[in-house]
């Protein structure tokens, strides 16, 4: 009997995580902001996200922001959706190290958890 209340609690427990991050992160073509406590949580919710390593200060962040706003939905429409997400990379200064980043705006895209480098077209 004991086994089957543990066991019921451990399952309630797993589906609320699994309900909290589902709800947390939505394809809905809004940029989300990412820090150090929500940044693996995002990677690992999306087979394709593209992540903004930003400052605030940054001239060609400033330019850059407006256009990834506005790419958010369009690549949100996919048939195999690409989040948009973005980190300030200034104020989380670990999370940026962790990710090699050392200018900006530097632009990774993780497909399935795994980080590459976009080289792309930014606009």
């Amino acid at each position: 009997m004991r086994f089957h209340i543990i066991l019921l609690v451990l399952s309630c427990i797993f589906a609320i995580g699994i309900s909290s991050t589902a709800d947390q992160f939505k394809v809905d073509g809004e940029v989300f902001e990412l820090d150090e406590s929500n940044f693996d949580s995002a990677i690992s919710s999306f087979d394709y996200i593209l992540v903004d390593f930003y400052s605030p200060w940054c001239g060609h962040c400033q330019h850059l922001s407006p256009q990834l706003d506005e790419a958010a939905p369009v690549l949100a429409g996919l048939k195999d959706p690409i989040v948009i997400a973005k980190v300030n990379a200034d104020k989380f200064t670990r999370l940026a190290s962790k990710h090699d980043v050392d200018a900006y705006p530097t632009l990774k895209l993780f497909i399935h958890g795994v980080s590459m480098e976009y080289y792309g077209p930014r606009q």
